[in-house]
């Protein structure tokens, strides 16, 4: 019988490991370090957590907590930033055959993160890990030759990068994957394929989750209908879950007029925009002004509607509505 770890059973796995950490047993002391790294089943500490780290790598020889340590590092958490031991902290795991520091590493040169951009060493570390199976070092390849980075552009190469990545379900590459099979760039386009590759992108990436959805309405679908709901719910969920700045944008605009079954909310609408507009996207306040435009007619029409004595609003009406049973 197969169970997942209760809270108790978590708290009791640290404890002891703490005990064996403090008779020197280098796993326990990595897998105490990552309990406290992460605040689970312990509090977390990630000052602490550092120490157990370089513990655990030199001398216990894990690479694993060479490679949370070099991160640390990077991100300046449990210590003080510091690019150069990050890349020696990598550098260390790398050598012991850690595809994750080889990825890290490749990101480091071709970002230009402590380092000097360097495409030939990013390529290097990128493909050395690959040989050794990382999913995830297959697309940033796939990456370089989508772009060109580093080699020249080549739309054949990066799709048959991403089509072995995703095989072993690396998001990113069902992400780019999707995208090129929709358009036929490099490979034979086919729609349905492109749509089935952007689903699997959908558990993990919000950025996937807008574009299904727009997909999805590209077909059209009626209201109501089981797509519909489901391009709705794609796009709200990409919105208010991750606040992904153009699924804000889609939302709002749907929100602030009742498109695609929304029940119509300007306020709300107004307020998803905001929130574009303040994570930078380029056009949310051009819908804000004409949203504020469109609210402030109907504040004028309600005004010269009073000031000739008309109804302006029908409470009889909102009297029904509200209390079906009045009659």
């Amino acid at each position: 019988i197969t169970s997942f770890p209760t809270q108790y059973d978590i708290e009791k796995a640290a404890y002891w490991w703490r005990r064996a950490t403090q008779l020197g047993h280098p796993l326990a002391t990595y897998n105490y370090a990552s309990l406290l790294a992460e605040g689970v089943g312990v509090g977390k500490n990630l000052e602490l957590a550092a120490k157990l780290f370089e513990v655990a790598a030199d001398p216990g020889g894990i690479a694993s907590a060479g490679h949370n340590l070099g991160m640390l590092y990077i991100d300046g958490e449990g210590v003080t930033q510091d690019l150069k031991k990050a890349k020696r902290w990598l550098e260390w795991a790398a050598g012991r055959g850690l595809t994750e520091s080889m990825c890290q590493l490749g990101t480091m040169y071709s970002q230009e993160i402590g380092v000097k951009k360097d495409w030939e060493k990013a390529l290097m570390y990128f493909r050395n890990a690959s040989h050794l199976g990382d999913a995830q070092a297959l697309t940033n390849i796939g990456l370089c030759y989508l772009y060109g980075d580093g080699v020249p552009q080549n739309e054949e190469k990066a799709f048959d990068c991403f089509y072995k990545a995703a095989a072993k379900n690396n998001i990113q590459a069902c992400f780019h994957l999707a995208l090129l099979k929709k358009d036929g760039r490099g490979c034979k386009k086919d729609y349905a394929v492109a749509m089935d590759y952007m689903e699997r992108a959908t558990k993990e990436e919000p950025e996937a989750m807008k574009i299904l959805s727009l997909w999805i309405l590209e077909k059209k679908p009626k209201i109501g209908t089981p797509a519909m709901k489901k391009a709705v719910k794609l796009m709200e969920d990409a919105a208010m879950q991750f606040h992904n700045p153009d699924a804000l944008y889609h939302f709002g605009i749907w929100t602030a007029y009742g498109k695609h079954g929304i029940n119509e909310d300007d306020l709300m609408g107004k307020n998803f925009l905001y929130e574009a507009q303040e994570l930078g996207h380029p056009r949310a306040h051009v819908e804000i002004s004409k949203i504020t435009a469109m609210q402030e007619e109907e504040v004028r029409i309600h005004n010269e509607k009073f000031d000739r004595g008309e109804k302006v609003f029908d409470y009889d009406k909102w009297n029904r509505i509200s209390d079906p049973d009045s009659d």
